[in-house]
């Protein structure tokens, strides 16, 4: 069986050009790896690799080996600008290869490959028809816009984590404080009420009298504050359990993404 040469080689080169000059790249990021090199295995011991771009956008170059009908041999086309969008990349058309795959998750590549190559007299054309593949790489995924994607929210459910932490530290703190108003108003009214019982004059009774309707005010403010504070608590503490539950999910979604 002939392999595939130079003539293959060049038409593929040439469809590259046509394809990075009329072709609107979008901008895309999915489980796709900037500057990854995915590979994996086709029918009849073949092998395929594929590089995808440093802004992982595109798809820059394919290899392909492998047997056809009629030749074997190895197929490389690069500088290519395959799109890659919503996580995947189609060039359905054969000659010499059709192409089409998608990103399922990290580290990881599939789809479908054919390929018709007319390789000129006396051989004609040589195909292969329609196969499955599945590839991996090796590159960290760290790069993948869903990793970058889940550290962010990481970070941004670790400040929720903490502005609510500050949040129930705060409302406890008034807490703790209004009780302590509350004791310490307490403890004066009980001492007004014992130095009434001991006032011998009117004047004095009349000023300590004064002084416990004054308390006894701001006991009851003490009270109503204490609610509203055991009610901010109480919110606090929700938004801070809600707050924990949320790093708890973006940390597992880290891990499966990075």
């Amino acid at each position: 069986m002939p392999v595939i040469g130079y003539p293959a080689l060049c038409r593929w080169s040439c469809l590259a050009v046509l394809v990075w000059l009329f072709v609107a790249v979008p901008v895309a990021h999915a489980h796709q790896i900037p500057g990854a090199t995915y590979r994996g295995s086709l029918p009849n011991n073949g092998s395929l690799e594929f590089d995808v771009s440093a802004d992982g956008t595109r798809i820059t170059r394919i290899k392909v080996t492998g047997k056809g009908d009629v030749c074997e041999g190895t197929l490389e086309g690069t500088n290519l600008s395959l799109p890659i969008t919503n996580h995947a990349f189609d060039h359905p058309t054969t000659d010499p290869l059709a192409f089409s795959g998608s990103f399922p998750s990290k580290q990881t590549a599939q789809g479908t490959i054919a390929t018709d190559i007319d390789l000129g007299p006396p051989i004609g054309r040589c195909r292969a028809s329609t196969a499955s593949w599945t590839a991996t790489t090796s590159a960290s995924p760290a790069g993948s816009q869903e990793c970058r994607d889940a550290v962010g929210a990481v970070n941004a459910a670790q400040v929720q984590v903490d502005s609510a932490q500050a949040a129930a530290t705060s409302a406890q703190n008034a807490v703790d404080k209004t009780n302590a108003t509350i004791a310490a108003t307490r403890r004066k009214i009980k001492n007004g009420h014992k130095r009434l019982r001991k006032a011998t004059t009117s004047a004095a009774k009349t000023k300590l009298q004064k002084q416990l309707k004054l308390a006894n005010k701001t006991l009851a403010k003490a009270r109503s504050a204490l609610t509203n504070a055991r009610a901010q608590l109480q919110g606090a503490l929700a938004q801070q359990q809600d707050a924990a539950t949320r790093q708890q999910t973006a940390a597992g979604q880290q891990q499966a993404e990075c």
